[in-house]
């Protein structure tokens, strides 16, 4: 059986320090709000709901990409919960790449903190006519590779095969 190879498309070193440090900090501002939930239980109440929340929205996000299947998977909490959408290459006319997220604009904005989207949408066409988009917090350097994910050739059919057998 030969290996197949398996590409994965993850966040930059910068957007990794970005949620790691959020999340330390949001993590200690929630340690001294159980400290001193005594002294204001409403409040403080409601703070620890935002910081919990913002916690669980925090996410990290893959691409995997293989000769048969792209897999985008979302991971939450600590990567503690995850979500995942599949993709069959037999099912799959093309893919598109809209936006312009990017390191450079990703630094520029954070320090200029002008209004702009970031996120890079991912267009998945189905054969069955069918798009699906997909948000993505990815740099659009690392999602060209995503665009050689073409529709299936007998070559890559028998790969799948092998794999399964």
């Amino acid at each position: 059986m030969k290996m197949v190879k398996e590409e994965k498309i993850e966040f930059g070193l910068y957007n990794f320090f970005q949620i790691w440090i959020f999340r330390i900090i949001l993590s200690i501002a929630a340690y001294f709000t159980i400290i001193h939930f005594n002294e204001n239980v409403f409040g403080l109440t409601i703070l620890l709901l935002l910081i919990l929340s913002v916690l669980i929205y925090l996410h990290t996000e893959i691409i995997i990409i293989r000769p048969y299947e792209v897999v985008f998977t979302r991971k939450y909490f600590f990567d503690l919960i995850t979500t995942k959408k599949e993709f069959q290459k037999l099912d799959v006319k093309e893919i598109k790449i809209e936006g312009d997220r990017t390191f450079r604009s990703d630094v520029f904005f954070d320090v200029v903190r002008l209004h702009y989207e970031p996120f890079n949408k991912i267009l998945i066409h189905l054969k069955n006519g069918s798009v699906k988009k997909i948000k993505t917090h990815i740099y659009l350097n690392r999602l060209e590779n995503l665009k050689q994910f073409s529709p299936y050739t007998e070559r890559s059919r028998s790969v799948k095969e092998n794999i399964e057998e």
